[in-house]
């Protein structure tokens, strides 16, 4: 499956990339806007279209090892309660988040509406 995508956004060529890392800018700025407006520490960590919830104060984790243990039982909490709201996060707090092309703007934004309200559920 991982070649067949590969294969297909390299036949779209740079347009889908570049329609990608859009999708994931707005991901990121909703979360990171969300987080800033609950007044949390947090951080969301972006690489294109692969978005990463560091839950916890200061700089973002850049290995395991800094990945504090109690993150991981916020992180159940904030799955739980996005389930709740019809978003699916990857199960572990130590996975990554895959924007796709599949995805819109509107899709991206009813996320990020989601993560708001959960984050008021769960802080």
């Amino acid at each position: 499956a991982g070649v067949a995508t590969l294969r297909t956004l390299l036949a779209k060529g740079g347009a889908a990339w570049t329609r990608l890392d859009e999708l994931g800018d707005r991901l990121e700025l909703g979360l990171s806007q969300s987080l800033r407006q609950a007044g949390l520490p947090w951080s969301v960590v972006r690489a294109g279209s692969i978005v990463w919830l560091a839950l916890q104060d200061g700089e973002a984790p850049r290995k395991f090892e800094d990945i504090r243990p109690e993150t991981a039982d916020t992180y159940a909490a904030l799955h739980g309660a996005l389930l709740d709201r019809g978003v699916s996060l990857a199960p572990s707090a130590y996975e990554v988040m895959f924007v796709s092309l599949a995805h819109t703007e509107e899709v991206i934004d009813e996320t990020v509406k989601a993560f708001e309200d959960a984050l008021k559920e769960i802080t």
